[in-house]
């Protein structure tokens, strides 16, 4: 009986630590997916390797215009456009000319000239058919125009003054050899030659058959000088005589769907004192120039005697007062209805 109980005892034992039987052969594992096998395939992140990394700050358009800009100038890596504020950004964009310039005089020239009336018919290239003269190709072998001269200077195909000037009066030469003697064209193109010679010996010190082609120093627009300046815009923003002049013309609201067909080169304080504001002015005869432009426009467009040129009149006497302390009057004209 002993011998019966142990047998017993000896085979429940047993039983009991037998391994529990396999269950996969009854029920195989899911195999992996794609998914979990890429993932058990990559290596495991830290936690440093896990935080993500800080986004590039995009830049504006403005920005990425400043950075080419500026590798242009000196290289990639010498700013950080996205860095700058939208003073330092603007400045950067607007490239006004160095010091000394001959564009910078050329430019300035041309301003006044396109800005008078007697260059209202010499401001677009000639259309033969349109303007009803279709021997003029026959006779003027190269045509020229002051837009054009402006296109091309803005485009640096220029060498030199030379060029600026020689194409400026073959515009008169042009005009001479079409237009007999005392017909209306003929004589605009006397006058536009006459104030050509004016202005080219006010900015240059030389008649325009000098040679060389003298190109003297600008005064540079320094901190004193650009605080002289905004002070000077400031006053003139204070006058009552400046009120047409204080904002850019609105042809639609002001009704005169004209101006832009005669005004090519428009100018108003408030442009005056944005371009100071963001140090756009190479030189003080480029900012002295912007303020002749104010005046010329209004004389371009508005007929004697009306409310708006006596303004500008007005306006003329107190621009020369306030410039000429400085002698900053020297690259104003003579009156203002040249």
């Amino acid at each position: 009986m002993g011998q019966q109980v142990e047998r017993a005892f000896a085979a429940e034992w047993d039983r009991l630590n037998q391994p529990a039987p396999d269950a996969s052969a009854d029920n195989p594992p899911e195999k992996p997916s794609p998914a979990a096998k890429r993932k058990q395939l990559l290596p495991a992140k830290d936690d440093a390797a896990a935080k993500k990394k800080p986004k590039k700050k995009r830049m504006s358009t403005g920005q990425r215009r400043a950075s080419a800009a500026a590798d242009a100038k000196g290289g990639s890596g010498a700013m950080d456009p996205s860095s700058m504020d939208p003073d330092a950004l603007l400045a950067l964009l607007d490239q006004p000319p160095r010091p000394g310039d001959w564009q910078a005089l050329c430019r300035r020239v041309l301003l006044r000239l396109q800005a008078h009336p007697a260059a209202l018919e010499f401001n677009a290239p000639v259309d033969p058919e349109r303007q009803g003269v279709p021997t003029y190709r026959e006779i003027v072998k190269q045509p020229m125009d002051l837009g054009t001269v402006r296109k091309q200077l803005d485009r640096h195909q220029y060498a030199g003054p030379e060029g600026v000037r020689d194409d400026i009066l073959r515009v008169c030469s042009n005009c001479f050899l079409f237009n007999p003697p005392d017909t209306f064209v003929h004589n605009q193109g006397r006058e536009l030659e006459r104030l050509f010679a004016r202005v080219w010996e006010q900015h240059t010190g030389y008649p325009p058959d000098h040679e060389p082609v003298a190109v003297p120093p600008d005064l540079p627009m320094d901190d004193a000088r650009l605080e002289r300046a905004r002070a000077v815009v400031a006053q003139l923003k204070r006058a009552e005589c400046a009120y047409p002049f204080l904002l850019p013309v609105d042809p639609v609201a002001l009704g005169v769907p004209t101006y832009f067909d005669v005004v090519r080169n428009p100018m108003d304080l408030a442009s005056v004192h944005k371009k100071l504001a963001r140090r756009a002015y190479a030189s003080v005869a480029d900012f002295v120039a912007d303020l002749q432009l104010i005046l010329d426009d209004c004389f371009l467009f508005n007929l004697p005697d009306t409310p708006v040129n006596e303004c500008g009149k007005a306006l003329q006497t107190m621009v020369a007062e306030l410039l000429k302390p400085d002698a900053w009057d020297r690259w104003l004209a003579a009156s203002g209805q040249e």
